[in-house]
């Protein structure tokens, strides 16, 4: 034998070992793992064990699927995660799915499958695709049905299928995290399938896109009293939130994505049903906040782009004597119910703005993240802030038009940062930048850091390393 053949050959024994071949797929690339595995049966079995997710995006690849699967799951493929994004028009969404399902099934008759999480187009959803997700993965904690196809549902047939899947006589009993996206052209949470959603007594976490503008709509959510999270993608009228949220009283997680012209105008300014919006989030956070409660604010993205910087609503919007932009009105709001943590983003704010956020008597934790704009004077407002002991802040928009400098576009910056530190002992502030940039940007701000350190030693009651750069 060639000693390039006896290479070969030991080579071949490593590939096919029970303990060494999964280490070698592991570290290759999804298309060079597919091929690898049609070498042997030995590397096909190894192969199909490692699988933690199935994912089925779409015709005809959900027909290979389909004579794939059973195979995969005879071989020991386990998944944690399923994903079933199907097309075609209803009837044939439904077929697909009931025949991929029926091959879980079979599976997990035999071994109870593992998987905790599946996302399945809710044009495919009826009363006997929920029987079969039910049969098919015993030990499912999160269901997604997710719709970004055209295709018109049968809002009955997917109300009667969600409502089996969330039954704890019918249905999967573990349950606790439901998202339902319905796309376009079923914006509005319908009767059928809100009653539905009440069903999921055991959920603890609800995601929801249709838009909720009437009361209707909200007394079934409402009766949802076990939810610890609510997050809502689509629009909800201001004025129902109050009765919305007032009974979910085991609500420890609050998202709300309110975009459109009903709260923000033309111009990029919050609108004054955007403020009132926010106000009475903030007042039902009163009495519900402790110690670890984080609060996170953002506007919402536009499709893959990150949205501007919000301006406060006009001067004829926050009544007489407020600055002509401000958030202030919401920004008092929240520091009345206690926040400890808060993370801003992708907001201007104001000197009034600071003059708010100074006055909170339980913030701990400051993270004032990208697309943040301020008047760097206003931040030595944040020195006189009781409990404040961290202080996050993005400083992307100080470096100016041409970006060279870390504080290029920032005048009095460097003193500022120098006043926040001799003026608060117990506050550490991280400076933070975009993860785009490049490692020379890095590079001049552990310099700038540096250079404020060294006065920072000789000031009084300045402390050199309360000041650092965000890893």
């Amino acid at each position: 034998m060639a000693a390039s053949d006896a290479y070969v050959t030991r080579l071949g024994s490593l590939l096919v070992h029970k303990d060494i071949s999964p280490q070698i797929l592991a570290k290759l690339e999804p298309a060079a793992c597919r091929a690898v595995r049609l070498v042997n049966r030995a590397l096909l079995a190894a192969h199909d064990e490692m699988i933690a997710s199935i994912y089925v995006p779409r015709e005809p690849t959900a027909k290979d699927a389909a004579v794939a699967l059973p195979g995969m799951l005879s071989r020991g493929c386990r998944p944690k995660l399923v994903s079933i994004a199907l097309e075609g028009d209803v009837q044939q969404q439904q077929t697909g799915a009931l025949r991929l399902l029926r091959s879980f099934a079979n599976a997990s008759a035999v071994d109870p499958l593992p998987t905790r999480s599946l996302d399945l187009n809710p044009t495919a959803l009826s009363k006997d695709t929920a029987s079969l997700v039910a049969a098919a993965f015993p030990t499912l904690e999160h269901i997604s049905v997710s719709n970004y196809n055209s295709e018109p549902l049968d809002e009955d047939t997917l109300a009667s299928g969600l409502e089996r899947l969330l039954s704890p006589q019918h249905g999967t009993s573990r349950v606790t995290k439901l998202d339902v996206i319905l796309g376009w052209r079923q914006q509005v949470l319908t009767p059928a399938l809100g009653r539905a959603l009440r069903t999921g007594s055991g959920l603890d976490e609800l995601l929801l896109g249709p838009t909720l503008d009437s009361i209707e709509q909200i007394i079934p959510l409402a009766g949802m009293t076990n939810l610890t999270s609510l997050s809502l993608r689509g629009y909800c009228k201001p004025s129902l939130l109050q009765p919305l949220l007032s009974p979910l009283t085991a609500l420890a997680k609050l998202t709300l994505t309110q975009g459109g012209h009903h709260f923000v105008d033309a111009t990029g300014a919050l609108t004054a049903a955007g403020e009132a919006a926010l106000c009475d989030v903030a007042a039902f956070l009163a009495g519900r906040v402790d110690e670890e409660s984080t609060f996170d604010i953002r506007p919402a993205r536009k499709g893959w782009r990150d949205p501007l910087p919000l301006r406060g609503a006009a001067e004829s919007e926050v009544g007489a004597g407020a600055s002509r932009r401000s958030h202030r009105p919401w920004l008092e709001a929240l520091g009345a119910a206690g926040v400890p943590q808060l993370m801003l983003t992708s907001f201007v704010l104001s000197h009034g703005d600071m003059v708010a956020l100074a006055s909170y008597s339980r913030l701990k934790v400051l993270i004032l993240g990208g697309a943040i704009q301020i008047p760097p004077s206003a931040l030595l407002l944040l020195a006189r802030t009781p409990r404040l002991k961290t202080l996050r802040l993005n400083i992307d928009a100080w470096r100016g038009p041409d970006k060279r400098y870390p504080l290029g576009g920032a005048p009095g910056a460097r003193e500022v940062l120098l006043g926040l530190n001799v003026g608060n002992p117990h506050l550490n502030v991280e400076l933070d930048r975009s993860y785009s940039d490049k490692d020379e940007v890095r590079a001049q701000l552990l310099s700038l850091i540096a250079q404020v350190r060294i006065f920072l030693r000789i000031l009084p009651g300045g402390g050199p390393y309360r000041l650092r750069l965000r890893q």
